[in-house]
């Protein structure tokens, strides 16, 4: 009798595997797709108790510049890939560079790691209009390895872009003083 019992049993659940199993190819076959999404490939390993965030509004205080960022976008894992800014001149902007700072904690003011990007064309951007471009940051590799121990990176950090510098289709640009600047671009 237990015996005929261990069967059922077995039946019924290969019975509901296979179910599954035919559930999940007509929905495969039915919308002719499946995607795999991987978390990128790292040399620098986060430990428990890691996080990073990305902030809109800088914690140091700056000089407003004639392009505003107005949103923070991500296409990958643990990194900033795209900005949405909006004009704020009266003239067509060719391109904008971003200056990054790197801060641990949500609060301090200290500067941990500073970078700047490289011009990033934005191409017929107008006065008063908003356009999403790429901010080609640092990759987290490049941003982290310095601040590893054995490897490893704990703790909560904060990146923190801005614009720093406009050129305009006229050929003149706006570039910001402040002190805070790093004076490099970071690949």
């Amino acid at each position: 009798m237990a015996k005929i019992r261990k069967l059922f049993l077995l039946s019924l659940l290969l019975l509901a595997m296979g179910s599954v199993w035919n559930c999940f190819a007509q929905a495969k076959k039915s919308t002719g797709e499946s995607k795999i999404v991987a978390v990128p490939a790292t040399s620098v390993r986060p430990a428990a108790g890691f996080s990073i965030g990305f902030r809109l509004i800088p914690r140091l205080s700056m000089d407003a510049s004639p392009v505003k960022m107005t949103a923070l976008k991500s296409d990958a894992p643990l990194m900033l890939s795209n900005v949405e800014v909006e004009n704020l001149s009266a003239k067509e902007v060719q391109s904008v560079r971003f200056d990054w700072y790197l801060f641990e904690g949500l609060t301090s003011k200290s500067v941990i790691k500073q970078g700047r990007t490289k011009l990033v064309k934005t191409k017929n951007f107008q006065a008063n209009e908003k356009k999403l471009v790429k901010c080609p940051l640092p990759s987290f590799d490049q941003m982290f390895s310095s601040l590893t121990k054995n490897g490893y990176i704990s703790g909560k950090y904060f990146v923190e872009p801005v614009v720093g510098e406009v050129v305009y289709a006229d050929g003149t640009k706006w570039q910001r003083d402040d002190k805070a600047n790093p004076d490099k671009a970071t690949p």
